[in-house]
C-alpha cells in the first residue's frame, strides 16, 4: 500500500508545475474551475500525466486523502527528500504536528455524563450554498428554511473519521470550497442567498458542526430511474429547495464521477440528516487547495462545548423560543420521511439520536 503511494509521487514529482496543475485540476475540479483562477496549458508530458493518472484513481480513498494532504502541506523539494521513505514507513504525518492540536467537544446528553469526543482534524468541504442555508437559512415565500440533509455515497470523504459511526455524536465543522462545481447548478431561489458569486471572498464562522443523525439509503435502481421524480419534491418543500434537482440527482446516480474519472462509484445513494449546532467558540482551520481544510486549534487545551442547536428539534425543546424558521429538525424527519414512504423506499438507520442531546441555557 505504501509502495503505490510512493510510485505515485514520484511520478507526480517527474511532472512540471504546469502538468501538475493540470492533474490538480482532474482530481479536484471544483477548486479549480473559479472565475479567478489561471488555467493549465496543455499537458507537455501526455505519457506521463496519464500514469499519474491510473496510479491515483487505482489509491485506495485513505490513501487518496493522504496523497493530497502530502502535496498541499510541505514543499517539492520536501517531498523529494522523504518519498523513497514511504514505501518503508508504516506512518509519515507531513503536516508537523507542531502547527496544531487536537481539539475535543463536550456532548451534553440526557440523564447521562457528557461525553468528550474528538473534532475530526480533516474536514472535508461542502459547497457555500449548503454550509450558508445549514447556518443562515434561506427565504422562500416570506419564511426561513434551513437545510439539514447531505448526499452522499458510501465512499464519501463526508463520512470518514467515524462521523457514521453509531453513538459516537462526532462533530464535524462545516468548510467551504473556494469554488462550485457547474455541473451541480444551483437554483434560483437557491442564488437569492447571495453567495454564489465565487469572485467575491467567502468565509464561514468555524464555530458550526454538523452531527449526523441518520442517514436514509435509497436503492440505486430505483434512483437511476425514479430519482428525479424524488428531488423534484425534496428540492420543492423547503428541504433542499436552493438546489435544482438535477444537481442531486446526477450526483447521487454517479454521473459526475462519470464525468471525472470514467466510471461510475456510487452503490449505495444516501441522505444525510444532520443536526447542526454552534460551538461555543471558533476552531483555528487551516484552508488548503485540496478537498479538506484542517482543523489546527481551538479551546486552548479544554473541550468545546456546544452552544445552540440552530434548528430546535420539536416545539418543546427549550430552544424554540424565539427560533424564527418554518421547520423545527422533527418536521424536516417527517417530510423527508413521508416523501420517501410514498416511493417506497424509506430505509433509514440512525447513528446519533439528537434528540438526546441537552444543552443548558
Amino acid at each position: 500500500m505504501r509502495s503505490e503511494l510512493g510510485e505515485l509521487l514520484r511520478a507526480y514529482l517527474n511532472l512540471n508545475d504546469n502538468d501538475r496543475d493540470f492533474f490538480n485540476q482532474i482530481i479536484n475540479p471544483s477548486e479549480s474551475n473559479s472565475i479567478t483562477s489561471v488555467k493549465p496549458q496543455k499537458p507537455a508530458d501526455i505519457k506521463g500525466l496519464n500514469c499519474v493518472i491510473k496510479l491515483y484513481f487505482a489509491l485506495q480513498p485513505e490513501q487518496a486523502i493522504e496523497f493530497e494532504r502530502i502535496i498541499d502541506s510541505i514543499d517539492k523539494p520536501s517531498i523529494k527528500s522523504q518519498v523513497q521513505e514511504i514505501s518503508t514507513e508504516p506512518s509519515i504525518v507531513f503536516v508537523p504536528r507542531s502547527q496544531y492540536n487536537t481539539v475535543e467537544c463536550s456532548i451534553p446528553l440526557k440523564g447521562r455524563q457528557s461525553k468528550v469526543v474528538q473534532i475530526p482534524s480533516e474536514v472535508p468541504k461542502i459547497e457555500r450554498e449548503n454550509a450558508w442555508a445549514m447556518t443562515s437559512g434561506f427565504q422562500k415565500d416570506g419564511d426561513l428554511y434551513y437545510v439539514s440533509i447531505f448526499t452522499a455515497a458510501e465512499n464519501a470523504l463526508f463520512l470518514r473519521n467515524n462521523f457514521d459511526a453509531r453513538g459516537r455524536f462526532i462533530p464535524r465543522i462545516l468548510v467551504c470550497t473556494r469554488s462550485r462545481d457547474e455541473q451541480y447548478p444551483i437554483s434560483k431561489l437557491g442564488s437569492l442567498m447571495g453567495v454564489s458569486d465565487y469572485s467575491q471572498p467567502f468565509r464561514l464562522n468555524p464555530r458550526y458542526v454538523a452531527i449526523l443523525d441518520r442517514i436514509f439509503y435509497i436503492k440505486k435502481e430505483f434512483h437511476d430511474f425514479k430519482g428525479m421524480d424524488l428531488w423534484q419534491e425534496l428540492c420543492n418543500n423547503g428541504i433542499f429547495d436552493i438546489w435544482d434537482p438535477v444537481a442531486p440527482f446526477h450526483r447521487l446516480t454517479g454521473n459526475f464521477d462519470l464525468q471525472k474519472t470514467g466510471k461510475k462509484t456510487v452503490r449505495r445513494p444516501q441522505i444525510l440528516l444532520l443536526r447542526i449546532f454552534e460551538l461555543d467558540h471558533p476552531l483555528v482551520v487551516k484552508h488548503r487547495k485540496t478537498r479538506t481544510d484542517l482543523v489546527i486549534g481551538g479551546g486552548n487545551g479544554t473541550p468545546l462545548n456546544l452552544k445552540r442547536p440552530i434548528i430546535p428539534y420539536n416545539t418543546n425543546d427549550r430552544f424554540y423560543h424565539g427560533f424564527k424558521g418554518k421547520y423545527t429538525f422533527s418536521d424536516i424527519y417527517n417530510l423527508i420521511k413521508n416523501i420517501l414512504l410514498k416511493f417506497g423506499q424509506l430505509d433509514e438507520e440512525i447513528i446519533n439520536d439528537t434528540s438526546q442531546i441537552d444543552i443548558p441555557i
